[in-house]
């Protein structure tokens, strides 16, 4: 349609019935691109005039500066809830879509893609991600510490570190390691899965979100969707429903430690469940240095690290360590209404 107004703006049927046309919301929606998940992340950008950030908090102003560096001819629109209830609406206006975890992908009517999907498309580096219903943030961030520790360069990023994407906006050294806490809204429409994919545990959550217990374990399970081979799967042997995924991946399977490498008398984190987290970060950082974490290296990655704080969640445990319960990435949803989403995304805060 844009083609032809174009190519032809002189033939006298462009002249006499585009004008009386060319507003009409049907006629934008029929000749408008529609949505093809068949398309690589990375070829979704070609020949598109038209993006629209679906959500614009800390994440959307990053994804913005990302899409103004790597595809500078293309213009960026914004759709956020401040603009008014009916901002999804506003959609059949752009050719594709950058949707924010905290909207859920039901409510996108165009093609579209994820900050979470252009950072994988982009990023060649071993990437660790970590998810689980609890003890993800913490997970995260001890993987992170325990292999600063052991003198890899270790980068935290997503819901508790900066940004994904915000790494791309600079040159990447090829010794980077990336660290992801991955929520269920990301992991909903993930294409890709991480070089090493940890789950801890799963019980139903957010019901408002996924609308059904099998819909969120199936959102769960794409961390490990696209797992080759030389990939690693690092899962919890005593949940049933993680262990249903073992026949279904092609990625080495590597069962979490029983015990974390540390004496019981050195571990400051108090609880069963951190146990649990500390023998997931531990596996997960061995997995990846392909030795052993020392109780050495990871007593002094728990004892010199201040977890991030999730906003009214923090809970002191020591004066140099806390811990703190998983906020479900920083993401809120209220309201019934596809075009009412009212949204928290991921990095908001």
């Amino acid at each position: 349609f844009r083609l032809s107004k174009k190519r032809w703006k002189n033939d006298l049927m462009i002249r006499t019935f585009v004008p009386k046309i060319h507003k009409s919301k049907k006629v934008r929606q029929i000749f408008g691109t529609q949505p093809a998940l068949t398309i690589p992340t990375a070829f979704r950008f070609l020949g598109m005039e038209r993006v629209v950030l679906l959500g614009y908090g800390k994440e959307g102003r990053v994804t913005r500066r990302f899409l103004k560096k790597k595809y500078p001819k293309v213009t960026v629109g914004i759709a956020d809830q401040k603009s008014g209830p009916t901002y999804l609406e506003r959609q059949y206006e752009y050719d594709l879509a950058i949707k924010t975890p905290g909207i859920p992908k039901r409510a996108v009517t165009i093609q579209y893609s994820t900050a979470t999907n252009l950072f994988f498309s982009n990023v060649p580096n071993p990437i660790i991600g970590i998810t689980a219903s609890k003890g993800k943030s913490t997970t995260a961030s001890l993987v992170h510490a325990m292999l600063l520790q052991g003198g890899i360069r270790s980068r935290l990023l997503g819901n508790i570190g900066e940004p994904m994407l915000r790494a791309c906006l600079r040159p990447i050294h090829p010794r980077d390691v990336f660290v992801l806490e991955l929520s269920s809204y990301q992991l909903d429409d993930i294409e890709f899965s991480p070089h090493i994919a940890a789950v801890l545990n799963l019980f139903p959550e957010h019901m408002n979100y996924h609308g059904s217990v099998a819909a969120y374990y199936r959102a769960k399970k794409h961390i490990v969707d696209f797992q080759g081979p030389k990939d690693i799967f690092v899962y919890n042997r005593t949940d049933r429903h993680i262990r249903r995924w073992l026949k279904a991946t092609r990625a080495k399977r590597v069962p979490l430690m029983t015990h974390p490498p540390l004496p019981d008398g050195e571990i400051p984190l108090p609880g069963q469940h951190n146990l649990q987290n500390i023998a997931a970060a531990a596996t997960s950082g061995r997995s990846h240095t392909d030795s052993r974490i020392s109780a050495p290296t990871a007593k002094s990655a728990l004892s010199t690290t201040r977890f991030p704080q999730h906003p009214n969640q923090r809970s002191p445990l020591c004066a140099r360590c806390q811990m703190f319960r998983p906020s479900f990435s920083g993401v809120k949803i209220a309201g019934t209404r596809s075009a009412n989403w009212k949204m928290k995304s991921a990095n908001d805060e």
